[in-house]
């Protein structure tokens, strides 16, 4: 292997190749981040993926409400990580 076929080949990975496990794991075969729902305590919060405690209502880490709503306007129900009403189309207030 040449001098450039290794120095490119190393780009974008670590130690010039993929890791799967190990220390540098993720959450799957490509270190993805892991699932928004709830962990084992409680809510995953859907915008920094930050575990939170049971009942939490606002993530502990960003702020970002855990709770699913209603629309101000129309009444919808919305979930939490919605930014717009499925109903009227409103931005959420």
């Amino acid at each position: 292997m040449g001098l450039l076929e290794r120095l490119f080949g190393m780009m974008g990975s670590h130690h010039g190749r993929r890791q799967g496990g190990g220390h540098h794991g993720g959450y799957g075969p490509d270190g993805g981040v892991p699932p928004v729902g709830a962990g084992p305590a409680g809510p995953v919060c859907p915008k920094c993926r930050a575990a939170n405690a049971a009942g939490t209502r606002f993530c502990a880490q960003c702020g970002t409400g855990l709770a699913a709503g209603r629309c101000v306007t129309c009444g919808a129900e919305m979930a939490a990580e919605a930014r717009f009403c499925p109903g009227c189309g409103k931005a959420r207030a």
